[in-house]
């Protein structure tokens, strides 16, 4: 896993086979969507079900934090799913909340009796590269994952 210092975040380096942008509310609401997207591009470019579901977790996780932190209730939460049929790139981003911390990198786990804080930490094991940065007012989470696990 690689997790690059905090940085505006960057544009895709080669065209995929498949694109998708979805603005969803910042609503718990939403989670569904996002997931069945992220579900629908990689399995139709032939993705095993079983790294599809790993890839959907973190995703999870990501459009988690931006609606519980990262947007006003209601306000757009952006996803772009950039597949194709050997990598895919997931960028999720919030529009900043007034007020609100932005995380400029994964956090040290939280104690074990702890409901919660690990959103960050799942992202960063289960991708191949993880890049937290500014974008605009919001934060912006670029996940990276190859199709196959390398052995």
């Amino acid at each position: 896993m690689h997790i690059s210092e905090p940085s505006p975040i960057s544009t895709i380096e080669r065209p995929p086979a498949t694109i998708a942008r979805l603005r969803l509310p910042a609503d718990l609401g939403s989670l569904a969507d996002g997931r069945d997207a992220v579900r629908r591009a990689l399995l139709g470019e032939g993705w095993e079900r079983e790294r599809v579901e790993l890839v959907v977790l973190a995703v999870c996780e990501a459009l988690t934090n931006a609606i519980e932190h990262g947007s006003v209730p209601g306000e757009p939460v952006e996803i772009e799913i950039a597949a194709a049929a050997d990598h895919v790139e997931i960028r999720v981003t919030d529009r900043g909340r007034p007020g609100a911390a932005r995380p400029l990198g994964v956090p040290a786990p939280p104690p074990p009796t702890a409901e919660r804080g690990r959103g960050l930490i799942i992202m960063g094991a289960l991708a191949d590269s993880l890049q937290i940065g500014l974008a605009g007012r919001g934060t912006g989470v670029r996940l990276r994952f190859a199709a196959s696990v390398a052995a």
